[in-house]
């Protein structure tokens, strides 16, 4: 991410050590950086995966079907596109999204 420039809906960057994603077509501005109160409606957040390859869950992410994501230590796996992007819910709270992983 950078300030000056114009970004399209769903355009992927990173910014401060996390990908982020831009909810909307977006001319940014240095003093809106991603991630800062107030900015929700323009960029969301896909924080790094862990060494298995599973997310933590974080307000305002995006989850694609198959992806593994991490709440309160049980791990989910995304089922379904969420129909407003991004996710606002926990996995936990949104079956419609997300099903439980089965434990080995």
């Amino acid at each position: 991410w950078q300030p000056g420039v114009h970004y399209e809906k769903g355009a992927i960057f990173t910014y401060s050590k996390y990908i982020g994603f831009t909810r909307n077509v977006v001319d940014s501005l240095a003093v809106y950086p991603p991630f800062s109160p107030g900015t929700e409606s323009l960029y969301g957040v896909r924080p790094p995966a862990d060494p298995d390859g599973i997310y933590p869950y974080v307000y305002n992410m995006r989850a694609v079907p198959g992806m593994r994501v991490r709440e309160n230590g049980v791990v989910y796996v995304c089922i379904a596109p969420a129909p407003v992007d991004p996710v606002l819910y926990p996995p936990s709270t949104t079956p419609a999204l997300f099903e439980e992983e089965p434990t080995a």
